[in-house]
């Protein structure tokens, strides 16, 4: 229903394109929050294969709405839209209302190792973000019209890799930051591995692929592009691996390695 009452201000969208805009940028905002806070809940509580099964119901949903109402309806705000229906997956959730409703002493988190948590989660989030994206502040300083495009979209490419194999870090940071035994940490160190493995692994396909995805992208091949697609693979590989140390750090409670990390990026 929500849904249905979203799509039909789109046939307004050819006449009011600012104000199509802004309702679908609020309606991406607000469903973006609801899905940041079941997001992190799930983690909280170990649901990870609730977690994953939302996140194929948000791909389905986003895939077949978008085609649907991109085809209908060929506007920018359409292909938005797609994005901010998928966070209806997050209403599963509600069917978990109940195991959330036990009676326990309330406990305040107001305490100085939440103080000591807030400050290096804080620095590792804004350091990570910076790592990732702030390329793009330093392209639109220095390139303009075709080359910031190009640019771009082979970030596009090169920003999928940590990515795609991120929510192994999200598991890695769980089971790191409740469980430092021995067996646990042969455990951790295997999901690491298969964390390096999927960077390296994604690398190599941009890598040898590069001319497929540089004509899936643009619709022809551009050397300008596969040059940057080689470049950004290699070094949002590193990046990918410099993440794990940061959210290793982090579920360790190393402190210093943490704030250094989120200092240094």
């Amino acid at each position: 229903m929500a849904a249905a009452l979203l799509i039909k201000p789109l046939s307004s969208f050819f006449h009011f394109p600012r104000q199509g805009l802004m309702l679908v940028a609020l309606f991406c905002a607000l469903a973006g929050l609801w899905g940041a806070f079941v997001n992190t809940l799930c983690q909280g509580l170990g649901w990870f294969g609730r977690l994953a099964c939302i996140t194929l119901v948000m791909m389905v949903l986003r895939l077949s709405f978008g085609a649907v109402m991109v085809i209908k309806y060929p506007v920018a705000e359409a292909g938005v839209l797609a994005s901010g229906v998928a966070f209806l997956a997050y209403l599963i959730s509600l069917r978990w209302r109940k195991e959330l409703a036990s009676k326990s002493d309330p406990i305040s988190p107001w305490n100085l190792e939440f103080a000591q948590y807030l400050a290096v989660g804080a620095a590792s989030a804004v350091g990570g973000y910076c790592f990732t994206q702030g390329d793009l502040l330093v392209a639109q300083r220095y390139f303009s019209g075709r080359d910031l495009g190009l640019y771009t979209a082979a970030g596009l490419l090169g920003r999928a890799l940590p990515m795609v194999v991120g929510p192994m870090l999200t598991v890695l940071f769980t089971s790191r930051s409740g469980h430092r035994t021995d067996s646990a940490l042969r455990e951790q160190l295997k999901l690491l591995g298969l964390y390096a493995a999927g960077l390296a692994a994604g690398a190599a396909g941009l890598l040898l692929l590069r001319d497929f995805w540089v004509r899936l992208i643009f619709g022809n091949y551009t050397p300008e592009a596969a040059a940057m697609v080689s470049r950004l693979a290699v070094t949002m590989a590193f990046v990918g691996l410099m993440q794990a140390v940061g959210m290793w750090a982090l579920a360790g409670r190393w402190l210093k390695v943490a704030l250094l990390f989120g200092a240094l990026d």
